[in-house]
């Protein structure tokens, strides 16, 4: 199959390619049956914002944002808790409008949760400044708001997909090696 570039977006639902959206992931579906995925992971355009979908038995769920941060927090802390690579001076960032569930998480591992920011990756991004001034670049862990935007460790100041689809794909590798 070849493909053309296509600002219009004509091969998907309503053509809007967005994450945030279940109908954004319709085109995707059929494929993921016909390869018995288990997730289905899509981008928006500018590769900025993650979505979403497990298989749970023949059905797709769709996952939103809280629900994305949730399990990459939670991964993110486990990984680390396990090489004990884990400290009351690391950091996890959330705007006014994310899950609160994010601080009970951390209260488990004992990190720290700047919340209540202003909704935009730029109040999370001045965090990050904020700890590298301080030399702390490394004790952030991970930053987001619930629609769909996140960024982890210390290496982008934005919201990336690519960061959550490294975190889900392992998360979800090492779900199914422990059935």
């Amino acid at each position: 199959q070849t493909s053309s570039p296509d600002g219009t977006f004509a091969n998907i639902q309503y053509n809007i390619p967005n994450p945030e959206v279940k109908e954004a992931f319709s085109n995707l579906i059929v494929g993921a049956d016909k390869n018995n995925s288990d997730i289905i992971l899509t981008a928006d355009p500018d590769g900025d914002r993650i979505g979403l979908m497990s298989r749970e038995g023949k059905e797709w769920i769709f996952h939103n944002g809280n629900e994305i941060f949730i399990l990459c927090v939670n991964y993110i802390l486990t990984e680390l808790n396990k090489l004990k690579k884990i400290n009351s001076n690391n950091v996890i960032a959330k705007t006014l409008t994310t899950s609160n569930l994010i601080y009970e998480i951390a209260k488990q591992y004992g990190v720290t949760v700047v919340g209540d920011l202003l909704v935009g990756m730029k109040y999370i991004a001045n965090e990050m400044n904020i700890l590298e001034e301080k030399g702390r670049n490394n004790d952030f862990l991970i930053g987001g708001e619930e629609s769909h935007g996140m960024t982890a460790f210390k290496h982008i100041k934005e919201k990336d997909a690519v960061v959550p689809a490294i975190l889900l794909a392992e998360l979800v590798s090492s779900l199914k090696e422990k059935n």
